[in-house]
């Protein structure tokens, strides 16, 4: 049976702290939810499964390759880097291969990140053709809904205590 989405984020790991922040517990919500509902034909492709960036980029596109043909929607969730680096790329794949794409952006500068970015034009090509996105606030959504008409608001709503995580701040004003 084919599966419905590949769906593509970024997730924490506890021994690795420089993988944890609001986009990656927000992930890792993400996946609780679907595992704890035990929502099916979902595969699911981290974007940061080592810690070298480059392997993390092969591994990623020789997944993404691998599982296309068994997918019909690519849910893609990035922060403001992987939707200037990563989303045009997953976005020119997905439609070579005539599937729908899904963008969930998170943070509250996908706008500055589109408009200010050297690859302007491609990001609002990427984004004006993008099958539904999902934005973290209103005012975000109004600044970039005349690009798109279909987004939607998905809050950033996290659990509290999720990760136990020591932070050691060597004695710095933070």
């Amino acid at each position: 049976m084919d599966n419905n989405i590949l769906l593509i984020g970024s997730k924490s790991f506890k021994n690795r702290p420089s993988s944890i922040g609001g986009a990656t517990v927000l992930f890792d919500q993400f996946l609780n939810h679907i595992n704890i509902n035990k929502v099916k034909n979902i595969t699911v492709v981290l974007l940061n499964p080592f810690e070298s960036s480059v392997k993390n980029f092969f591994s990623l596109f020789l997944k993404i390759l691998s599982n296309i043909q068994i997918n019909k929607i690519i849910f893609i969730n990035v922060s403001q880097g992987g939707l200037k680096l990563l989303f045009p790329l997953i976005f020119f794949i997905a439609k070579l291969f005539n599937k729908k794409i899904v963008l969930r952006v998170y943070g509250s500068h996908a706008h500055n990140v589109i408009f200010q970015s050297i690859i302007k034009n491609i990001l609002l090509f990427c984004f004006k053709r993008t099958d539904l996105v999902y934005l973290e606030t209103n005012s975000l959504i109004a600044r970039l809904k005349p690009y798109n008409s279909n987004i939607h608001w998905f809050p950033n709503v996290r659990i509290k205590n999720i990760l136990n995580i020591e932070k050691k701040f060597n004695k710095r004003f933070v």
